[in-house]
């Protein structure tokens, strides 16, 4: 259930919404799960008491943490009680304890994704240790039951390897990309979403997702997962939520490459505590500082004179298109206090120059621009057939001779508006005289800063904070007929996120965690964005006159639509999109005899204020109809 704004704000959409759900497990397998999610209204109080009563919700795992369990027997395959569990992350030497219960049981929850040892000790047994335990995000790792031997001496050591099967506590269906396939795999391009292709399932939905796509916002949306539309995926960053929600296939902030540990996608079988959406859920988990400091730099570049020149602009003896790309960063993570507190930095700027855009169309030629259609052929090969005003739909057709209005006929505002055409610059080509071209360019720079801090064997927490951003100079969106500098713009795109999560073990049994998370973005342009701003207005044209239906709050030039020619269109001008999400999330794991308790709540709200595509500047259509003023052919009209 979602709050929406009322009609009387079209353009803005806020929800808010709280997800409750209740997994419970019995001897490491699930055998119940349920989940409510409801809208935040008075209706909502009720049934949050109701939920609340009833302890009716999961823990929703955004954070992407993973979990360790197991059963601790002895040689005869009897429990052992109150054996003395050690969790350590080799990286970091963060250490968590816990002890066995009255079933044998251990479990570890809310585990950040990393490498582990495992050391078991009792009275009376052999200590017993597993290292090398690679626990990835989502992941219910299950070592089944650790047999302890009876007697003194040293530990027993278990190496365990990738071969080896542990046994798998959920049904969840999961794959994950690590750092090093991250770092090692070839991409074209700098997107995260590309390694996406990389999946078992994933299938691609556009040209991008084989080519690669260039580092941006965009991405995601190239591939369907599972069957599952891309706009049902729900994209986390370090367990947040980052999805542009109205858009869908985007997200606001985007990681660079070099600051990923690792991707994890829920492809199938979801618990109630994944997921926002009915697609698959990805958790996206960057790098942490180590006992160690560690650091990258690296520079990706690409150049037009390092290209072959296309086939066709050889033959026209037309220069390479500038396509240049500079990625240049470094990051740098270590120890602020060893063993305590950590902290990674990762920058990266991206100087990215694209092939232009090069659209062809017909304009008006310097007769025509005058009313002389002696010389006009159409694009099928044609002659146009141009009547005085009205005579043609009156039954009575009587053409211009030789296809030429008499000055005497011409509206003033008419004329003027043939004169916002370019003049044609090319020749040769019976369907096109004019080719506009415009350099893309689409420079943007990530920051990505993250502090880990293990408090003590008991609370851990960690906080992250990025920030994107960048001006792009592109056409206006859903403007296909651009032939004019007017028409292409600057797009300022500022990207914030950060999350904060707070993970303590309350008791051997009991452990909790929350996460807080904020996403902002905020892309605008303004009417002085243009890169011809006079020549978006009414009076930069010399057409202030022109007379429109309702009044318009701004002056920007209304739809000029006339057949064969391009449009002159300046839909979503100005525009914005400015997006805010809070999400609050607390998920608790209670251990009780043989089966585990995960419960708990998220709350997420999501606000968009938006101008939409909608047309209030008026629209002037000059194509044939049965008007008493047309004259059988758009262009003349």
């Amino acid at each position: 259930m979602d709050r929406r704004c009322p009609a009387s704000t079209p353009r803005r959409c806020c929800q808010a919404r709280a997800r409750f759900s209740l997994t419970l497990w019995g001897a490491g397998h699930k055998i119940d799960c349920m989940s409510l999610e409801v809208g935040m209204g008075f209706p909502t109080r009720v049934y949050m008491a109701m939920a609340l009563a009833l302890a009716a919700e999961c823990a929703y795992a955004q954070a992407g943490l993973g979990s360790i369990t197991g059963t601790v027997v002895d040689s005869s395959g009897s429990v052992v009680v109150g054996a003395e569990v050690r969790l350590l992350e080799t990286n970091t030497r963060q250490v968590r304890s816990t002890v066995s219960n009255e079933a044998g049981l251990f479990t570890f929850p809310s585990l950040v994704p990393g490498s582990y040892q495992l050391s078991i000790t009792a009275k009376g047994f052999k200590e017993r240790t597993l290292s090398n335990l690679t626990l990835n995000a989502f992941q219910q790792l299950g070592l089944g039951t650790v047999m302890l031997e009876i007697g003194e001496g040293p530990s027993t050591l278990v190496t365990v390897t990738a071969e080896q099967q542990l046994v798998k506590d959920s049904a969840v269906r999961y794959d994950t990309v690590q750092a090093r396939a991250v770092a090692d795999m070839p991409l074209n391009g700098r997107n995260w979403a590309t390694l996406l292709k990389a999946l078992p399932g994933a299938d691609p939905t556009n040209r991008n997702a084989y080519a690669g796509r260039e580092y941006s916002y965009d991405g995601y949306g190239d591939f369907r997962i599972n069957g599952k539309a891309p706009n049902q995926t729900q994209v986390n960053l370090d367990g947040g939520d980052v999805v542009d929600h109205g858009n869908d296939t985007k997200t606001t902030v985007a990681p660079s490459l070099e600051s990923i540990q690792e991707i994890s996608v829920l492809t199938n079988n979801f618990q109630a505590e994944y997921g926002n959406k009915g697609g698959v859920v990805i958790n996206i988990v960057t790098k942490s500082g180590t006992n160690e400091f560690h650091g990258t730099l690296w520079n990706h570049f690409r150049h037009e004179k390092l290209n072959a020149n296309d086939w066709d602009r050889n033959y026209n003896g037309q220069p390479r298109r500038k396509y240049r790309y500079n990625y240049f960063g470094g990051n740098l993570g270590g120890p602020i206090r060893k063993n305590k507190l950590f902290f990674f930095y990762n920058y990266e700027n991206y100087k990215q120059s694209t092939p232009p855009g090069v659209i062809n169309s017909r304009v008006p030629t310097l007769l025509e621009r005058e009313g002389d259609f002696s010389q006009t052929i159409n694009a099928d090969g044609s002659r146009p057939i141009i009547y005085y005003p009205g005579t043609r739909t009156a039954g009575n057709p009587q053409p211009f001779p030789n296809n030429i209005v008499p000055k005497s006929l011409f509206d003033p505002l008419g004329y003027k508006l043939m004169k916002l055409y370019p003049e044609p610059n090319f020749a040769g080509n019976i369907s096109y005289n004019h080719v506009f071209e415009y350099q893309r360019k689409f420079p943007r720079f990530s920051n990505v800063g993250k502090v880990d801090w293990n408090i003590n064997e008991r609370w851990r927490a960690y906080g992250r904070y990025s920030e994107d951003g960048g001006t792009m100079t592109e056409r206006l969106t859903w403007v296909a007929d651009c032939v004019t500098p007017a028409c292409v713009v600057l797009w300022h795109r500022p990207d914030r996120s950060a999350v904060g999560s707070l993970t303590g073990m309350l008791s051997p049994t009991f452990v909790n965690e929350s996460m807080v998370n904020w996403t902002f973005d905020y892309p605008l342009t303004g009417l002085e964005d243009s890169l011809d701003p006079a020549h978006t207005t009414k009076k930069g044209n010399g057409v202030s006159d022109l007379p429109l239906a309702f009044p318009s709050w701004n002056d920007v030039m209304p739809n000029i639509s006339v057949s064969g020619y391009p449009t002159i269109n300046f839909p979503r001008f100005p525009w914005y999109a400015w997006l805010n999400v809070y999400q609050v999330t607390n998920n608790s794991t209670w251990t009780r005899g043989s089966h585990i308790v995960k419960f708990g709540f998220q709350f997420i709200h999501n606000y968009k204020d938006e101008i939409d595509s909608s047309n209030y500047k008026g629209q002037f259509d000059f194509s044939v109809s049965a008007s008493e003023f047309d004259t059988g052919y758009s262009p003349a009209n």
